[in-house]
């Protein structure tokens, strides 16, 4: 999967952010199925993906989701990283409410001005431009 994350973002970097803007990120939506041989497929990746808590689960993952992405995100910029050591409002059974669930997968860096575009999933790895697993 962080394979497939990663290639899909490297395939059109050079649309992403067009404008060059500095701190920007993006919440994208990637649906994968699994086959019977346990292959993992890409199906689409969504550039606005649903936040509808149209289910139970979703109502639990939807704002730790967010609470995560803003505090891997905007508290970086902003300078409020203690957050990520306060409990977590949005409690998600089995987990840490001081962990967060969701983890940088893909940096992108752009030689324009030497900026970055940082790509949130829910892996924990980080590729330069151009480099793969």
């Amino acid at each position: 999967m962080k394979q497939l994350v990663n290639l899909s973002f490297l395939s059109v970097r050079g649309k992403i952010n067009p404008n060059d803007r500095l701190h920007q990120f993006e919440i994208f939506g990637f649906d994968f199925i699994v086959d019977i041989n346990y292959k993992v497929w890409l199906i689409e990746v969504n550039t606005t993906p649903c936040l509808e808590e149209s289910s139970g689960i979703l109502k639990i993952l939807l704002p730790r989701m967010l609470h995560d992405t803003f505090s891997l995100t905007l508290d970086k910029i902003f300078g409020n990283e203690s957050s990520n050591q306060q409990n977590c409002p949005f409690l998600v059974d089995g987990y840490d409410p001081k962990e967060n669930l969701w983890e940088l997968v893909c940096e992108l860096n752009f030689n324009r001005k030497m900026r970055a575009n940082r790509v949130v999933t829910q892996n924990n790895i980080s590729f330069p431009e151009g480099n793969l697993l």
